[in-house]
Protein backbone atom coordinates (compact mmCIF):
# COMPACT_ATOMS: atom_id res chain seq x y z
CA UNK A 1 0.00 0.00 0.00
CA UNK A 2 1.15 2.99 -0.92
CA UNK A 3 2.78 5.08 2.32
CA UNK A 4 1.46 8.32 3.74
CA UNK A 5 4.44 9.81 2.37
CA UNK A 6 4.25 8.72 -0.35
CA UNK A 7 0.25 10.01 -1.06
CA UNK A 8 1.68 13.45 -0.03
CA UNK A 9 4.23 14.18 -2.23
CA UNK A 10 1.93 12.68 -5.36
CA UNK A 11 -0.60 15.86 -4.22
CA UNK A 12 2.54 18.21 -3.85
CA UNK A 13 3.19 20.35 -7.02
CA UNK A 14 6.64 21.39 -5.67
CA UNK A 15 10.05 19.59 -5.75
CA UNK A 16 9.89 18.01 -2.47
CA UNK A 17 12.83 15.63 -3.54
CA UNK A 18 10.19 12.50 -2.87
CA UNK A 19 11.27 9.69 -4.80
CA UNK A 20 7.88 7.77 -6.03
CA UNK A 21 7.15 5.90 -8.80
CA UNK A 22 4.13 6.97 -11.41
CA UNK A 23 2.26 3.71 -9.93
CA UNK A 24 2.26 5.20 -6.60
CA UNK A 25 1.16 8.79 -7.85
CA UNK A 26 -1.66 7.19 -10.01
CA UNK A 27 -2.54 4.71 -6.71
CA UNK A 28 -3.10 8.33 -4.99
CA UNK A 29 -5.28 10.14 -7.64
CA UNK A 30 -6.98 6.83 -8.17
CA UNK A 31 -8.51 6.36 -4.83
CA UNK A 32 -10.37 9.31 -3.88
CA UNK A 33 -11.66 9.41 -7.53
CA UNK A 34 -12.50 6.34 -8.39
CA UNK A 35 -13.36 4.74 -4.85
CA UNK A 36 -15.79 7.58 -4.77
CA UNK A 37 -17.73 6.97 -7.89
CA UNK A 38 -20.05 4.01 -6.17
CA UNK A 39 -19.71 5.71 -3.10
CA UNK A 40 -23.13 4.73 -0.59
CA UNK A 41 -23.86 9.19 -0.17
CA UNK A 42 -23.74 8.86 -4.06
CA UNK A 43 -25.45 5.74 -4.82
CA UNK A 44 -28.09 6.34 -1.92
CA UNK A 45 -29.51 9.29 -3.11
CA UNK A 46 -29.26 9.05 -6.47
CA UNK A 47 -31.49 5.48 -6.29
CA UNK A 48 -34.24 7.24 -3.85
CA UNK A 49 -34.67 10.22 -7.04
CA UNK A 50 -38.66 9.52 -8.13
CA UNK A 51 -37.48 9.67 -11.38
CA UNK A 52 -34.12 9.60 -14.39
CA UNK A 53 -34.15 12.91 -14.91
CA UNK A 54 -34.27 13.98 -11.51
CA UNK A 55 -31.58 11.66 -10.66
CA UNK A 56 -29.36 12.48 -13.21
CA UNK A 57 -29.88 16.38 -12.80
CA UNK A 58 -29.59 16.20 -9.44
CA UNK A 59 -26.03 14.54 -9.98
CA UNK A 60 -24.57 16.56 -12.25
CA UNK A 61 -25.85 19.90 -9.82
CA UNK A 62 -24.70 17.99 -7.05
CA UNK A 63 -21.27 17.51 -8.57
CA UNK A 64 -20.86 20.91 -9.97
CA UNK A 65 -22.07 22.54 -5.37
CA UNK A 66 -19.42 20.08 -4.65
CA UNK A 67 -16.42 21.63 -6.87
CA UNK A 68 -17.44 25.05 -6.17
CA UNK A 69 -17.45 24.09 -2.22
CA UNK A 70 -14.42 21.78 -2.45
CA UNK A 71 -12.16 24.53 -4.09
CA UNK A 72 -12.78 26.30 -0.81
CA UNK A 73 -10.56 23.73 1.45
CA UNK A 74 -8.00 23.52 -1.37
CA UNK A 75 -7.31 27.30 -1.86
CA UNK A 76 -7.20 27.48 1.75
CA UNK A 77 -4.51 24.71 2.08
CA UNK A 78 -2.33 26.69 -0.86
CA UNK A 79 -3.16 30.06 1.43
CA UNK A 80 -1.37 28.25 4.43
CA UNK A 81 1.48 27.94 2.60
CA UNK A 82 2.35 31.96 3.10
CA UNK A 83 -0.03 32.79 6.13
CA UNK A 84 1.10 29.60 8.04
CA UNK A 85 4.49 28.54 7.19
CA UNK A 86 5.38 27.37 10.40
CA UNK A 87 2.75 24.29 10.51
CA UNK A 88 4.04 21.03 10.09
CA UNK A 89 0.70 19.29 10.27
CA UNK A 90 -1.27 19.71 7.40
CA UNK A 91 -4.27 18.23 9.33
CA UNK A 92 -4.05 21.46 11.28
CA UNK A 93 -4.40 24.29 8.40
CA UNK A 94 -8.72 24.58 8.71
CA UNK A 95 -8.20 24.77 12.69
CA UNK A 96 -5.30 26.95 12.71
CA UNK A 97 -7.00 29.65 9.82
CA UNK A 98 -9.67 29.54 12.74
CA UNK A 99 -7.61 30.36 15.48
CA UNK A 100 -5.78 33.20 13.82
CA UNK A 101 -8.45 34.82 11.65
CA UNK A 102 -12.07 34.09 13.86
CA UNK A 103 -12.95 35.30 17.17
CA UNK A 104 -14.45 33.24 19.80
CA UNK A 105 -17.93 33.05 18.53
CA UNK A 106 -16.10 32.12 14.85
CA UNK A 107 -13.97 29.44 16.27
CA UNK A 108 -17.52 27.58 18.18
CA UNK A 109 -19.49 28.35 14.67
CA UNK A 110 -16.37 26.53 12.93
CA UNK A 111 -15.97 23.58 15.93
CA UNK A 112 -20.21 23.35 15.04
CA UNK A 113 -19.60 23.21 11.11
CA UNK A 114 -17.06 20.49 11.74
CA UNK A 115 -18.39 18.21 14.29
CA UNK A 116 -22.07 18.75 12.35
CA UNK A 117 -19.84 17.83 8.92
CA UNK A 118 -18.21 14.41 10.81
CA UNK A 119 -21.86 13.47 12.39
CA UNK A 120 -23.61 13.58 9.36
CA UNK A 121 -21.76 11.05 7.62
CA UNK A 122 -21.03 9.01 9.91
CA UNK A 123 -24.70 9.10 10.87
CA UNK A 124 -25.60 7.95 6.70
CA UNK A 125 -22.42 5.49 6.82
CA UNK A 126 -24.03 3.64 9.63
CA UNK A 127 -27.44 3.48 8.40
CA UNK A 128 -26.63 2.12 5.10
CA UNK A 129 -24.08 -0.60 6.08
CA UNK A 130 -26.15 -1.77 8.75
CA UNK A 131 -29.25 -1.78 6.47
CA UNK A 132 -27.64 -3.45 3.65
CA UNK A 133 -26.17 -6.22 5.63
CA UNK A 134 -29.48 -6.87 7.69
CA UNK A 135 -31.34 -6.90 4.28
CA UNK A 136 -28.64 -8.59 2.00
CA UNK A 137 -26.82 -10.73 4.00
CA UNK A 138 -28.47 -11.68 7.76
CA UNK A 139 -32.17 -11.65 6.40
CA UNK A 140 -32.09 -14.13 3.32
CA UNK A 141 -30.17 -16.06 5.62
CA UNK A 142 -32.15 -16.35 8.33
CA UNK A 143 -35.35 -16.95 6.31
CA UNK A 144 -37.21 -14.55 7.58
CA UNK A 145 -37.37 -15.53 10.83
CA UNK A 146 -36.16 -12.25 12.76
CA UNK A 147 -37.74 -9.35 12.97
CA UNK A 148 -36.08 -6.59 10.21
CA UNK A 149 -36.40 -3.96 12.14
CA UNK A 150 -34.55 -5.44 15.18
CA UNK A 151 -31.99 -7.06 13.02
CA UNK A 152 -31.13 -3.26 11.33
CA UNK A 153 -30.56 -1.47 14.55
CA UNK A 154 -28.50 -4.74 16.07
CA UNK A 155 -26.72 -4.12 12.67
CA UNK A 156 -26.01 -0.46 13.02
CA UNK A 157 -24.60 -1.03 16.54
CA UNK A 158 -22.66 -3.45 15.33
CA UNK A 159 -21.25 -1.64 12.85
CA UNK A 160 -20.82 1.50 14.97
CA UNK A 161 -18.60 -0.69 17.23
CA UNK A 162 -16.27 -2.15 14.33
CA UNK A 163 -16.11 1.32 13.82
CA UNK A 164 -14.60 2.55 16.89
CA UNK A 165 -12.40 -0.46 16.89
CA UNK A 166 -10.93 1.33 13.29
CA UNK A 167 -10.81 4.79 14.80
CA UNK A 168 -9.13 3.60 18.01
CA UNK A 169 -5.94 1.34 16.30
CA UNK A 170 -6.33 3.44 13.18
CA UNK A 171 -2.54 5.36 13.02
CA UNK A 172 -4.24 8.41 11.80
CA UNK A 173 -7.74 10.00 10.12
CA UNK A 174 -6.03 9.99 6.80
CA UNK A 175 -4.85 6.60 6.48
CA UNK A 176 -8.58 5.55 7.83
CA UNK A 177 -9.92 7.22 4.93
CA UNK A 178 -7.87 5.82 2.00
CA UNK A 179 -8.52 2.85 3.30
CA UNK A 180 -12.41 3.32 3.62
CA UNK A 181 -12.41 4.62 -0.20
CA UNK A 182 -10.33 1.63 -1.57
CA UNK A 183 -11.21 -1.23 0.21
CA UNK A 184 -13.96 -3.49 -1.06
CA UNK A 185 -14.79 -0.62 -3.61
CA UNK A 186 -12.91 -1.77 -6.71
CA UNK A 187 -15.28 -4.60 -7.45
CA UNK A 188 -18.13 -2.12 -7.07
CA UNK A 189 -16.98 0.27 -9.74
CA UNK A 190 -16.45 -2.48 -12.19
CA UNK A 191 -19.90 -3.92 -11.64
CA UNK A 192 -21.96 -0.18 -11.21
CA UNK A 193 -20.27 1.24 -15.14
CA UNK A 194 -21.00 -2.26 -16.40
CA UNK A 195 -24.37 -2.15 -14.80
CA UNK A 196 -25.08 1.54 -15.67
CA UNK A 197 -23.81 1.51 -19.52
CA UNK A 198 -23.52 -2.10 -20.76
CA UNK A 199 -26.40 -5.24 -20.66
CA UNK A 200 -22.86 -7.17 -19.99
CA UNK A 201 -22.65 -9.75 -17.21
CA UNK A 202 -25.12 -11.44 -14.48
CA UNK A 203 -25.78 -12.20 -11.35
CA UNK A 204 -22.83 -14.09 -11.23
CA UNK A 205 -20.33 -12.14 -12.74
CA UNK A 206 -21.30 -9.22 -10.30
CA UNK A 207 -20.86 -11.67 -6.59
CA UNK A 208 -17.63 -13.14 -8.21
CA UNK A 209 -16.37 -9.98 -8.88
CA UNK A 210 -17.06 -7.99 -5.86
CA UNK A 211 -15.20 -11.41 -3.56
CA UNK A 212 -12.33 -11.46 -6.46
CA UNK A 213 -11.68 -7.62 -6.13
CA UNK A 214 -12.07 -7.55 -1.62
CA UNK A 215 -9.72 -10.29 -1.58
CA UNK A 216 -7.67 -8.90 -4.45
CA UNK A 217 -6.90 -5.50 -2.96
CA UNK A 218 -6.69 -7.38 0.85
CA UNK A 219 -3.65 -9.56 -1.09
CA UNK A 220 -2.03 -6.77 -2.84
CA UNK A 221 -2.47 -3.88 0.63
CA UNK A 222 -1.33 -5.59 3.27
CA UNK A 223 0.65 -8.98 2.05
CA UNK A 224 2.60 -8.31 -0.96
CA UNK A 225 2.45 -4.74 -0.39
CA UNK A 226 2.68 -3.50 -3.82
CA UNK A 227 2.89 0.30 -5.30
CA UNK A 228 -0.43 0.33 -6.16
CA UNK A 229 -2.81 -1.93 -4.78
CA UNK A 230 -5.67 -0.55 -5.58
CA UNK A 231 -4.99 0.09 -9.29
CA UNK A 232 -4.15 -3.49 -8.99
CA UNK A 233 -7.63 -4.52 -7.65
CA UNK A 234 -9.16 -2.50 -10.10
CA UNK A 235 -7.63 -4.25 -13.19
CA UNK A 236 -8.27 -7.74 -11.53
CA UNK A 237 -11.96 -7.25 -11.27
CA UNK A 238 -12.16 -6.15 -14.48
CA UNK A 239 -10.37 -9.09 -15.83
CA UNK A 240 -12.92 -11.19 -13.58
CA UNK A 241 -15.88 -9.16 -15.14
CA UNK A 242 -15.13 -9.85 -18.43
CA UNK A 243 -14.00 -13.12 -17.92
CA UNK A 244 -17.42 -14.00 -16.02
CA UNK A 245 -19.58 -12.28 -18.64
CA UNK A 246 -18.04 -14.47 -21.93
CA UNK A 247 -18.53 -17.48 -19.62
CA UNK A 248 -21.88 -16.85 -19.07
CA UNK A 249 -22.64 -15.73 -22.89
CA UNK A 250 -21.20 -19.20 -23.40
CA UNK A 251 -23.08 -21.52 -21.53
CA UNK A 252 -26.10 -19.81 -22.44
CA UNK A 253 -25.32 -20.34 -25.91
CA UNK A 254 -24.81 -24.06 -25.06
CA UNK A 255 -28.34 -26.12 -25.66
CA UNK A 256 -29.46 -28.11 -22.77
CA UNK A 257 -29.58 -31.71 -23.28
Amino acid sequence: SASPEAIDAAFTFVDTHESISIFETVEAWAIPIIGSLMAQELASKTLAARSETVARRATVGAGLLYLVVGIIPVALGALARVELPGLEEGDQVLPAFAAHHLGTIGQLIFVGALLSAVLSTVDSALLVAGSVFAHNFVGPVSGGRVDPLALARRSVVAFGALATFFAIVGESVHDLVYEASAFASAGFVVCGLFALFTKTGGARTAMATLVVGTVAYILFAHVLHVDAPYVSALAVSLLTFVSGAVVERLAVRVPQP
